[in-house]
């Protein structure tokens, strides 16, 4: 899994948006702590030219309420990007 840094603004908005929108920090030093909290990586979605047959790995609706994108597949492994890493239903559902 890979933390999304581009659509970053829910994970934010939990966590540090206030503290960006002061000027205290910024949306990429709030994605590399989270990526650091978490122990995922911290990719940045514009660097990525991503497969749509990887895209449609993971239904739209399941995409959206998770706030995910599928990234890579490597044989049975699907890497994810994922906007909140704490998504505590999304860390379950991802092992099955």
């Amino acid at each position: 899994m890979g933390l999304c840094k581009d659509p970053v603004t829910t994970a934010l908005n939990k966590r540090g948006y206030n503290l960006v929108k002061l000027g205290f920090t910024s949306e990429e030093e709030i994605t590399n702590l989270l990526s650091e909290q978490f122990g995922v990586p911290a990719i940045n979605l514009r660097h990525f030219e991503i497969d749509q047959q990887v895209v449609k790995l993971i239904p739209a609706e399941v995409a959206q309420k998770y706030l995910i994108v599928p990234v890579n597949r490597t044989g049975a492994t699907l890497t994810i990007a994922m906007v909140d890493p704490a998504e505590p239903n999304m860390t379950k559902n991802s092992r099955s």
